[in-house]
């Protein structure tokens, strides 16, 4: 009996030194080795394995950075690296990585979008004014013509009346040609007609030759 209990600690010890040897070697496969659990005490060899520690995480931002795009290759990005982790803070180092690199894609695509916006709102703009200057532009050449029809309309209307006061005119001359019982109603008709005449041409000249001092307006 005593043989048996010795021999299975025998065997005991036997396997848990080869279970030990297989952690050691897969450690030293993955970079899990004693500097970074924090039970090496050489200084030179904690500071090398810190920096290609370090390294490595750069390596892995810029993997990140650079090969995950969308939602679904975001995920199966998170899965590899959690699947590809070999403890818990393996996967702790993992997975803050993939959140930083995720952050930073967020923000440079919000950037970038809100520059677009920046400028297609400032494109905008410019043309809104653009189209207001000449909105701006039509309203004054309108209001223009509006007021240069306005004089033509008050000018055909002086020139109707006008005409209707000549052909009264003209009636009143004619009865008295032909009509010998108002000669004098006629005579004053006549002197009334020749001054008439006389102030009208000078107006006229004089209207002229006030126009005639200003020079046209170019536009």
């Amino acid at each position: 009996l005593r043989t048996s209990v010795v021999d299975k600690n025998e065997d005991f010890k036997e396997s848990s030194n080869a279970l030990s040897s297989d952690l050691e070697e897969r450690n030293k496969q993955y970079g899990f080795d004693c500097v970074r659990t924090g039970n090496c005490t050489d200084e030179t060899a904690t500071c090398s394995q810190i920096s290609d520690y370090n390294v490595e995480d750069v390596n892995k931002q810029k993997f990140y950075d650079r090969n995950a795009v969308n939602g679904p290759e975001w995920t199966d990005l998170f899965v590899h690296e959690m699947t590809s982790a070999m403890n818990i803070d393996d996967a702790k180092a993992r997975a803050a990585g993939i959140l930083e690199a995720f952050e930073r894609r967020v923000v440079a695509n919000k950037r970038a979008a809100e520059e677009i916006e920046h400028a297609s709102l400032k494109e905008h703009l410019r043309s809104l004014l653009d189209n207001n200057q000449i909105l701006r532009r039509t309203v004054a050449i309108q209001h223009e013509r509006n007021i240069e029809q306005e004089g033509k309309e008050r000018e055909v209307q002086h020139l109707k009346l006008t005409l209707n006061q000549y052909i009264e005119q003209a009636r009143t001359l004619e009865v008295c040609f032909f009509s010998t019982s108002a000669s004098i109603k006629c005579q004053h008709t006549l002197n009334n007609y020749t001054l008439r005449l006389h102030l009208q041409r000078a107006q006229a000249q004089q209207s002229s030759s006030i126009k005639g001092q200003f020079p046209p307006d170019i536009y």
